[in-house]
């Protein structure tokens, strides 16, 4: 040791500052070595020592410790310590590292990492306190032993002593990943979107069980193969649950008639069929031999199949609807079920009413587990109107803790080896959550499937979960383990071709998510329907991204993409190429896989992405399930750029209303007003002319009116019902043709004037039969409580349907000075469009109409008792509104003097505009007219309200949500106002932004089409008679109360739409959010041309 560094060293006693990093570790003949930790890069010196290692002297045994430094800052509290090291990559890393210099340099002589806490103040702080010097340096006054020092063999290749040696081997918790990428994707095609419903199961010997329509299919993990364990298709049945027995050699499939059968999976043959049920059986559970199912038809029935003739079933008997879970206890001691009924019960084993009932939960309880770490324990969650996960302590019958979850509860399933659980969701989130208890921390959070996550099941090692959803894919995720079971094989789709045949191949097609390692991202296409298709872009994050972000992709065909999460910037080179960039919300991106989803239009099949760039760098491509590219050598030049046509993706994103922003997407207006059309002409009645475009309406009603003499045939129904109400059927065609008037040129442009026209006319000739003589008009046809209590296809009703008429004697303005305003309306489309007869015609009704309003004043609900559309705002806003529609059809001045003597009498100013309320749309009309600024300004003021921020209420996704009964038409109609003012000159660039962003959210930013036919995800059981029935088959309530999809799709309507939350239901009986009517539709086609 050079003698001039050993003084200067010594000196420290003094105070005097020294820069050196002396090692307590004793010199070796090794020393002058390289050691194990050098970099090979290095060249060591066999002459020299640095400065940076200072061996110490044998015969003075110097010890070299050092004070510990003050921290210079607030200790930070124990609760936030641990959040952070927990959700720290390196919190243990540094722990070790802190504990190795522990011991070398302070000889603190730690051998076991677990006992130890990290310092966050660290040994060597930046920060020296004053008055502390760096080291203490001192003679030991007596010579250490050999069994408390740290001296290592002369012959140890080791630059740490023994304790430290100890330290490095001691176990170390590994930081937790979960990968929110799935390692396998199956598609299974015809699994149903049904929240009631048990379809995908998990055996102990690693079979998944996959129910899809008639069939029950088994997949094995171990080999991929599959094989067709059934098919109910020639029984005229369906599969409505699997289930698995412990063993793993017996599946029990449930079925939609109530039958219960159970396989031998290995043989492949049916051993039992149990009878008892008489609706579909949703739920089965397995205690050893004996079988558990509830049905819808309220019932629990426990069978031992192995005498299921000998041993009578236990029918337990307690919920009020359908059984929808059905679980049993760790021990076998207690069935847990939950019903529609929203009750949760425990049944013990001898019992036939249940032992405990829980009724806390406001939805259906389809979601339970219990726990297999803490006897008692059970976990439930609730439905769409719930959204609560429950714990329960069965021993004691108490409720524990609640978590809301902010979404539908499908599925729940405990950790075999933690304390965690896994639920999946569905409305509004359809998301997977893993939750650690009791803290109810969640630990992870996976997205994927684009519809709710009904089916959940666990792997046999408890490492794995398999989800399944109506997006129609089976989703593999690792969640409880920390490496990937070894169980679980991936194989190609070719490797299924050679294990298994073409018919079961194409039951379930593998996907396999290739190329996850960091730096390649991963085109998966999850659907592809022919000219259409949608796929997702997984893209690895190295490190976070902040301040915005841009991609480019590249296909290696023409697409017309909708895209989520992203706003496109530039289409170029014939449409294969999409700049796009984050949408200022998600311009922050943390390390990880991002995830950007899409669907486009193409020729032919599904386009593969040849090349991808993010950032500006390229990044490679693989896995597909159409097989991609290898991707571009050069970016996609950007020096030019060609025209293209202006779409809601060319045009500029749409400002962010709400929480969630909405999705920047080209929608097909065209499309979307052609099928608006055929709405209309599916629910046509009378005898259907020879055009008919709906191939499963039947000609129905011919016979309307004969109880008063007329021929009233013809017109639409109003609604999913059968009967013809005058007064929103008059409101309906009054909008639909105001939009044709002031949008004329779009409807021209897609083509669809002539079919608008023919649609119109036919209930216009129907109003004119309606109307036989000037102060006489029929109001309603269908009585409302017959109707209603039917449900089947209209040209199968035998009931008596009344024509009920006002008169001068039994007056009602409201609906003949709507049908006044209709016609007027009507009649400049047709005279615009080369019809003036026609138009004279409708006229001269309009005008017969308005005096009768107007001379004979009366409601017209005290006429027709049973209206279920009665006026509750009453006839001034309807005397007006008809006015302005007579003035502006004739230029007459005398209606313009009533039609603004009526506004200020009857103080129209207020506002509203549905098929109850005109004011707002006066106004317009008005403006129209006069040019007035009192009228500009009152719609303003109007409008202003609902206006993002104007005091009415929005959805957390952007839709002004006025009433829970059909919230899509009433945001439809003011966005439909804020066209029409827009065309007058009125706050035209807010009042266009405000009414796209209210369309695109029916069809499809809320993340579904709320429009049957139309889009992503759209509606399949509207609230609608004809469309649930077959043609000409049986149709009745059992028909309505089934979960199927509608028999026949009602393309065009708007259903009623989402609660004040964004939840939204699609189930039939819900007729607040799923029923369809005319009038819901009026305003939404008027925006679809006019937008």
């Amino acid at each position: 040791m050079d003698q001039d560094y050993e003084r200067r060293l010594l000196r420290q006693q003094n105070g005097q500052n020294c820069f050196a990093s002396p090692v307590s570790s004793p010199i070796s003949p090794m020393a002058g070595r390289e050691s194990l930790g050098t970099s090979p890069v290095s060249s060591p010196s066999k002459d020299k020592y640095g400065d940076r290692f200072i061996p110490s002297r044998a015969g003075a045994n110097w010890e070299i410790g050092f004070n510990s430094i003050q921290g210079m800052y607030e200790k930070t509290s124990g609760q936030a310590r641990k959040a952070r090291e927990a959700n720290s990559d390196n919190g243990k890393d540094g722990l070790a590292y802190t504990c190795l210099l522990k011991n070398e340099l302070l000889g603190a002589g730690i051998e076991d990492l677990k006992e130890q806490t990290e310092d966050r103040r660290g040994v060597l702080s930046p920060t020296t306190p004053e008055k502390r010097n760096l080291f203490r340096y001192h003679l030991t006054a007596k010579q250490a032993s050999p069994e408390n020092t740290d001296h290592l063999s002369p012959y140890s290749l080791s630059p740490v002593g023994k304790k430290s040696q100890k330290l490095l081997r001691s176990p170390r918790k590994q930081t937790r990943k979960i990968s929110k990428i799935p390692f396998k994707v199956l598609d299974a095609p015809e699994l149903q979107d049904d929240f009631y419903l048990n379809l995908v199961d998990w055996s102990a010997t690693n079979i998944l069980s996959v129910g899809l329509g008639t069939c029950v299919y088994l997949w094995s993990a171990c080999t991929s193969q599959v094989t067709r364990l059934c098919d109910l298709s020639c029984d005229g049945d369906s599969v409505t649950s699997v289930n698995w027995n412990e063993r793993g050699n017996l599946v029990a499939v449930g079925t939609h008639k109530g039958y219960v059968q159970v396989w031998d999976a290995m043989a492949g043959k049916r051993i039992s069929m149990l009878e008892g049920h008489s609706a579909r059986v949703g739920a089965l559970a397995w205690n050893a031999d004996i079988l558990s199912s509830g049905s819808r038809d309220r019932l629990i029935l426990q069978r031992d199949v192995r005498t299921p003739s000998v041993v009578p079933e236990r029918r337990l008997a307690g919920h009020r609807q359908e059984v929808c879970g059905l679980k049993w206890s760790p021990d076998h001691q207690h069935l847990a079920s939950g019903g529609n009924d929203n009750k949760l019960f425990v049944w013990n084993l001898t019992s036939v009413n249940p032992v405990q009932q829980y009724t806390e939960h406001l939805a259906a309880v389809k979601a339970i587990a219990w726990s297999p770490h803490q006897h008692g324990l059970l976990a439930s969650g609730g439905g769409t109107a719930d959204r609560c996960i429950r714990f329960w302590n069965t021993l004691t019958c108490q409720p524990l803790q609640c978590v809301d979850t902010g979404s539908q509860v499908c599925n729940l399933a405990w950790s075999k080896h933690a304390n965690e659980l896994v639920s999946t969701h569905g409305y509004s989130q359809n998301q997977i959550l893993v939750w650690k208890y009791p803290s109810l921390v969640q630990v992870a959070k996976l997205t994927g499937h684009s519809y709710r996550v009904l089916y959940l099941a666990m792997s046999p090692d408890g490492e794995a979960i398999v989800t399944g959803a109506g997006d129609e894919t089976l989703r593999f995720w690792n969640v409880f383990s920390k490496t990937r079971s070894n169980k679980v094989w991936i194989h190609t789709s070719d490797e299924c071709s050679r294990s298994a045949t073409m018919e079961t191949c194409t039951a379930l097609v593998l996907l396999v998510l290739l190329g996850a390692a960091q730096g390649q991202s991963i085109y998966e296409v999850t659907g592809d329907w022919g000219d259409r298709f949608q796929a997702n872009v997984y893209i690895p994050v190295a490190q976070a991204v902040n301040g915005g972000w841009t991609a480019t992709l590249k296909f290696d065909k023409a697409v017309d993409l909708e895209i989520w999460l992203a706003e496109v910037t530039d289409i170029r080179e014939g449409d294969t190429v999409f700049d796009l960039k984050d949408m200022g919300w998600n311009g922050h991106l943390p390390a990880g896989t991002f995830e950007l989803s899409f669907i486009a239009n193409t020729q032919g099949a599904a386009a593969n992405l040849v090349g991808f760039w993010f950032n500006g760098q390229e990044v490679t491509s693989g896995g597909s399930g159409t097989g991609t590219g290898t991707g571009t050598t050069h970016r996609p030049s950007t020096s030019h750029t060609h025209p293209t046509s202006p779409t809601a993706a060319t045009q500029g994103s749409a400002t962010t209303v709400g929480v969630v922003p909405p999705v920047v997407g080209a929608y097909d207006y065209v499309d979307a007003l052609h099928k608006s059309i055929l709405f209309y002409e599916a629910q046509r009645a009378g005898n259907l002319p020879g055009n008919n475009r709906i191939p499963w309406r039947r000609s129905c009603c011919q016979g309307d009116g004969q109880d008063v003499g007329l021929d009233l045939s013809g017109g639409w129904f109003d609604a999913g019902d059968h009967l013809k109400l005058h007064f929103p059927l008059a409101y309906t065609i009054t909008v639909l043709s105001w939009g044709m008037i002031e949008f004329k040129r779009a409807y021209e442009a897609a083509g669809e004037m002539a079919n608008a026209l023919d649609s119109i006319k036919w209930v216009t000739d129907y109003l004119i039969k309606c109307h036989p003589s000037k102060f006489e008009f029929v109001a309603q046809v269908g009585d409302t409580g017959a109707d209603h209590a039917v449900w089947c296809q209209p040209q199968a009703m035998t009931m008596h349907r009344p024509a009920k008429k006002v008169t001068a004697n039994q007056p009602g303005s409201e609906v003949t000075a709507e049908a006044a305003a209709a016609m007027a309306a009507a009649s400049i489309v047709f005279r615009e469009n080369g019809d003036a007869g026609y138009a004279d015609t409708l006229l001269q009704h309009a005008r017969d109409l308005y005096e009768f309003a107007d001379t004979y004043r009366g409601d017209y609900q005290n006429v027709i008792h049973d209206t279920p559309y009665p006026s509750f705002g009453g006839m001034n806003d309807e005397l007006t509104w008809g006015a302005a529609w007579m003035y502006r059809a004739t230029g007459e001045a005398g209606y313009l003097t009533k039609a603004e003597q009526y506004y200020d009498e009857y103080g129209i100013s207020g506002g509203g505009f549905s098929w109850d309320e005109k004011q707002s749309g006066a106004m317009l009309v008005l403006y129209k007219a006069t040019n007035k600024e009192k009228y500009k300004n009152d719609i303003s003021t109007y409008m202003s309200r609902k206006m993002p921020g104007g005091g009415d209420t929005y959805t957390p996704k952007g839709l002004l949500w006025l009433n829970e009964w059909g919230s899509c038409r009433h945001s439809a109609n003011h966005a439909f106002l804020a066209l029409v003012a827009a065309s007058m000159g009125i706050n035209t660039g807010q009042y266009r932004e405000f009414a796209a962003n209210q369309i695109h959210y029916m069809l499809g930013d809320s993340g579904r089409s709320l429009v049957v036919g139309f889009g992503h995800n759209f509606p399949v059981r509207p609230h609608h008679r004809a469309s649930t029935c077959p043609i000409d088959g049986w149709c009745d309530w059992n028909t309505y109360n089934n979960w199927d999809f509608n028999e026949n799709v009602l393309d065009g309507a708007l259903v009623g739409g989402p609660d004040a939350h964004d939840n939204y239901v699609d189930d039939r009986s819900n007729f607040h959010t799923n029923e369809v009517a005319v009038d819901y539709n009026a305003g939404f086609q008027g925006c679809l041309a006019g937008r």
